[in-house]
């Protein structure tokens, strides 16, 4: 809290200071920049570390403070930890409250990929569909692919799972090996003797 020492931080560093400690399960330091903030503004930051300790809100909550893109990461947050604890009703509040925030790739894509993970542990056949919305996959999320497609076994989706790799991912002998049946399963045998 040393920044405090220095002159009175706008709100808009009080704004940055508590996401950060919000987000960062800094609870001290979120009510200490909760406490710089007043009217409508402390308001709408008490409402989100409320929702943030206790997600299943989301699901009774029909309107929001704001729709900003603080907001939204805001929001983002609250969904995963929703997901954590009642999949299906973060789905639906998904469903339904997404449209209404204006969003940064990278927190929409945060709850794409917890959702779409959250289904694959359940071996769910939606998960591998969840999984494509994520538009820049990381390692969890192409492996996730490949492991969603198998638990329908769905060909044709194993086969954009396989494109989706990295080259050093396609070269790991289990990837080979599924791109190898699949082929096969394609009625693509001479390629399949290839890999």
């Amino acid at each position: 809290l040393a920044w405090l020492n220095r002159e009175k931080p706008s709100p808009d560093m009080v704004w940055q200071r508590f996401e950060n400690a919000l987000l960062k399960n800094r609870p001290i330091a979120a009510s200490a920049a909760l406490d710089l903030l007043d009217g409508p503004n402390r308001k709408q930051a008490e409402f989100w570390q409320r929702l943030r300790n206790n997600p299943p809100l989301l699901a009774e909550k029909q309107s929001w403070p704001a729709t900003d893109t603080r907001a939204a990461r805001f929001f983002a947050d609250a969904m995963v930890r929703l997901a954590d604890r009642d999949l299906t009703s973060a789905m639906t509040v998904w469903q339904k409250s997404q449209p209404k925030f204006e969003w940064e790739d990278a927190a929409r894509q945060r709850v794409e990929k917890k959702i779409g993970m959250e289904l694959l542990a359940d071996k769910d056949r939606r998960a591998f569909a969840q999984l494509e919305k994520v538009t820049l996959p990381d390692e969890e999320v192409r492996a996730g692919k490949l492991r969603a497609a198998l638990v329908t076994p769905d060909w044709r989706q194993l086969e954009r799972a396989l494109s989706g790799l990295t080259e050093a991912e396609r070269q790991e002998p289990r990837a080979q090996y599924w791109q190898g049946r699949m082929l096969e399963e394609t009625e693509r045998r001479q390629q399949a003797e290839a890999v």
